[in-house]
C-alpha cells in the first residue's frame, strides 16, 4: 500500500505544506556535483543559487532534506514533471531501502543545456509497504555531505 503524503511527511525533515503530496512528499534541492570519474566528483558552484548544467554530463543531486525510511517500509523516487518536460533532465532513481537515513542524491542527465535551482522542490519520495526484511545499515547511512559515502583509502588513491 503506497503511503498518504502526511504520513510520509512525518519522516522527512524541514517539510512545508507545498512539499505534501495527495501520496508523498517533495525533496527539495541541497545540492549539486558534476561526476569526474566513478570515484571522484566536483561541486557545481552556484549562481544566486542557481545551478547550471550541460547537456551529456553526468550530475549528482543532494536532496535538501533528509529522509528516515522506516521499518517494514520502501521509499521510491520520482522526478517532477516540470523537471523532464520543460528543463530536459532525465533521472536514474533508486528504491531508498528500509532503515536508510540520509540525505539522498540522484543521478540527473540533462539532455539540453538547462539548470535546477538551490531549495526548489525537484521530486517526490512515495513510500510503500514491504515484508519483513533486515534494516539498511551500508556505506551510504546518515550520509550528510560529499565524501561520506565514498571509501577514503580509494579516494586517497585517485
Amino acid at each position: 500500500m503506497i503511503w498518504s503524503g502526511k504520513r510520509v511527511a512525518e519522516y522527512v525533515e524541514d517539510v512545508d505544506e507545498e512539499m505534501i503530496q495527495p501520496n508523498g512528499v517533495d525533496l527539495r534541492v541541497g545540492g549539486c556535483y558534476l561526476i569526474l570519474s566513478p570515484v571522484k566528483r566536483k561541486p557545481v558552484e552556484l549562481k544566486y543559487n542557481i545551478i547550471s548544467l550541460e547537456a551529456g554530463h553526468p550530475y549528482i543531486i543532494r536532496f535538501k532534506n533528509k529522509v528516515r525510511i522506516p521499518e517494514k517500509t520502501v521509499g521510491m523516487f520520482f522526478v517532477r514533471s516540470t523537471m523532464w518536460r520543460k528543463r530536459g533532465i532525465l533521472i536514474q532513481a533508486s528504491l531508498w531501502d528500509t532503515g536508510y537515513v540520509g540525505r539522498g542524491e540522484i543521478l540527473v542527465f540533462p539532455t539540453i543545456n538547462t539548470y535546477v535551482t538551490v531549495g526548489e522542490r525537484f521530486g517526490q519520495i512515495v513510500f510503500a509497504d514491504a515484508e519483513d526484511t533486515f534494516l539498511y545499515n551500508g556505506q551510504y547511512q546518515e550520509e550528510e555531505q560529499y565524501g561520506e559515502s565514498f571509501d577514503r583509502k580509494t579516494m586517497e588513491n585517485i
